[in-house]
């Protein structure tokens, strides 16, 4: 026995180093998510091919790319799946290749509008939360199922801002302000953040109130004075609080 675990060490040591520690290239990750993949495990697909992404190389390598775009858009991170499926067309490189790539960037456009959200005017807060809500109820049984996992991740999600969303097409209340997603162009909207505070805020810890830092320059103002409203959650209070009054244009 000593003699074979001599062996063992001997060949062990004579193999190159990359041999033996490379274990996480980002070709190695990819195969493990693809692996993942087929296997329809796709959170566990998606976090092998984001380590893959972030990989030396990996940003560069077209089934990465796809790959990753394919399963953030099975986990309704559509802002990753849009940005994947836009460097898979760059990295295509083959006719075959970029077909797969517009398919799914084809089909992601056919679902989702782009929002771009900026900080609303006096706005000091660059992290917070933003409560989506549809402003008609939503028919397509499937389509609002979509939208009620998006709604529900940004809600529990700080967000920095300047930033880009993605929802189904449609008419939308985004911290109380009116936002209409259609295929045409895309939309722009200035919020004011919902920002949580008290001693859980500062903890990390759920249930604390959120306090919406304004309702947009349109419903803030009527004769220099309005009220900051709480979307109506179980786990909100509402709270009441004089808007400065200023000029409107």
């Amino acid at each position: 026995m000593r003699l074979l675990g001599l062996i063992l060490l001997s060949v062990l040591m004579a193999l190159p180093a990359s041999a033996q520690t490379d274990l996480s290239g980002y070709e190695e990750l990819r195969d493990q998510g693809l692996l993942y993949l087929r296997k329809k495990k796709i959170k566990q697909a998606y976090t092998f091919l984001t380590r893959a992404y972030e990989s030396p190389g990996g940003a560069e390598d077209y089934k990465t790319l796809l790959s990753r775009g394919e399963t953030a858009q099975e986990l309704l991170l559509l802002e990753i799946a849009f940005e994947m499926a836009d460097k898979a067309v760059k990295a295509a490189g083959t006719d075959r290749r970029k077909a797969r790539a517009l398919e799914l960037q084809d089909g992601l456009k056919s679902k989702y509008g782009k929002l771009e959200v900026v900080p609303a005017e006096g706005e000091t807060n660059t992290q917070g939360r933003i409560f989506f809500q549809a402003r008609t109820g939503i028919i397509n049984r499937k389509k609002r199922a979509l939208f009620e996992q998006i709604r529900d991740r940004f809600r529990s999600t700080e967000l920095e801002i300047p930033t880009t969303v993605y929802l189904p097409y449609g008419d939308y209340l985004a911290n109380n302000v009116p936002v209409k997603l259609t295929s045409a162009e895309t939309a722009k909207v200035a919020l004011y953040l919902q920002v949580q505070r008290g001693a859980q805020a500062a903890s990390g810890e759920g249930g604390g109130s959120w306090l919406m830092a304004g309702v947009g320059a349109a419903a803030a103002l009527t004769a220099g004075v309005g009220a900051f409203f709480l979307l109506q959650d179980k786990q909100v209070e509402i709270v009441d609080r004089l808007v400065p009054e200023r000029t409107t244009p």
